[in-house]
């Protein structure tokens, strides 16, 4: 089910159980106030609360669950269950046939309405094509709907509702520096907004302008980034200086710049130590809080350059940190030092342990 048809579904009356998965978090949350206002609809106020169970599973006893499933609404015609498990995915299959026990027969239940939301990177739903085993198992119980990373006009849309709610103006430069520099989830984003009605109310300013936007937002930890950081870690001076001209040009602080290549390196090298104690794909999402699809991706990375030459290079931005701090050296030329002075990778030479 997709989000549209999901709206049209919550005018109707509501019964069954859905399973809310995807990247953007912020949209299952403002569909799980919609959902609850459908299913209590009439609920009277005061007893709301009683006819809401929410449960998280942490200790991986859903006993709670069967019995918040099995128990009926309070003066009410509905209840609703709402069940937000932190780690679906890494379940053992004993684990996951329990809870698959629970929720059996939820279809059957007129009384209950039940919600259960997989936060990002804490499911894999496998493909159009090839579902996951998992979330093929979950889908003959639970309706899923896809929240998907919003683009393009819908999320300019939504910006601009956020800015005119306050009755602030925000030109199309403005809103392109925004989307640039800032966090492309719409929970990230809507505190950098915030923030901004925040400096425009309190400076009585009755547009946000691209160099608002600069002074006030904070950068986002981009894909440049991960470009960068692997070209510094290969060695390859002309691809990181080509990197790093992007944040040049973007007029962004140097040593934002740097303390942003230091997350990427720092992540790297908790990947790379995580990897040599047999951590997979999975867990390391989790611990560092990313999509399992870009803990891929620094997994590859991290492999491919090695524990000792990751926490060299973190010296080495530290280094550059220093320099940044401490000194006369101005702009980005602590690193482009750290750029220039980076081995090839396979090069050993006697600084590549410090």
């Amino acid at each position: 089910m997709t989000e549209s048809e999901l709206r049209d579904l919550l005018k109707q009356d509501i019964t069954g159980g859905f399973l809310f998965y995807g990247d953007e978090d912020y949209l299952k949350q403002h569909y799980k106030k919609e959902l609850r206002a459908a299913a209590l609809a009439d609920c009277p106020p005061d007893l709301i609360d009683l006819n809401r169970i929410a449960l998280t599973l942490e200790d991986g006893d859903f006993s709670e669950l069967t019995t918040a499933l099995a128990t009926l609404p309070m003066m009410s015609q509905k209840k609703i269950v709402e069940v937000t498990p932190p780690n679906m995915g890494g379940w053992r299959e004993k684990e996951r046939k329990s809870f698959l026990d629970a929720i059996d027969g939820i279809a059957d239940s007129p009384d209950t309405v039940l919600l259960v939301i997989a936060p990002r990177g804490t499911l894999d739903p496998g493909t159009a094509k090839k579902p996951a085993a998992f979330f093929r198992a979950l889908s003959a119980h639970l309706t899923p709907v896809e929240f998907p990373y919003q683009t393009g006009v819908r999320l300019r849309r939504w910006v601009e509702r956020h800015f005119a709610r306050a009755e602030i103006a925000v030109s199309e430069d403005a809103m392109a520096t925004l989307l640039s520099r800032c966090p492309q989830d719409m929970t990230g984003l809507s505190g950098e907004i915030e923030k901004l009605i925040a400096y425009c109310l309190a400076n009585h300013i009755p547009a946000v302008t691209p160099e608002i936007v600069t002074r006030v937002t904070s950068p986002a930890l981009r894909e440049d980034a991960f470009a960068l950081a692997n070209a510094v870690l290969a060695g390859d001076r002309t691809a990181a200086l080509a990197a790093l001209d992007v944040y040049r040009k973007r007029k962004d602080e140097p040593i934002a710049v740097l303390t942003t290549l230091s997350r990427v390196m720092s992540d790297l090298l908790t990947v790379s130590v995580m990897v040599e104690g047999g951590a997979d794909k999975g867990e390391i999402a989790r611990a560092l809080k990313m999509h399992e699809y870009k803990a891929s991706l620094y997994m590859k990375s991290a492999q491919g350059f090695g524990t000792a030459r990751l926490a060299a290079s973190l010296n080495r931005c530290r280094e550059a940190d220093r320099q940044m701090k401490s000194s006369a050296v101005a702009g980005f030329i602590p690193i482009e030092r750290l750029i220039c002075t980076m081995p090839r990778a396979g090069v050993k030479k006697s600084s590549e342990g410090r």
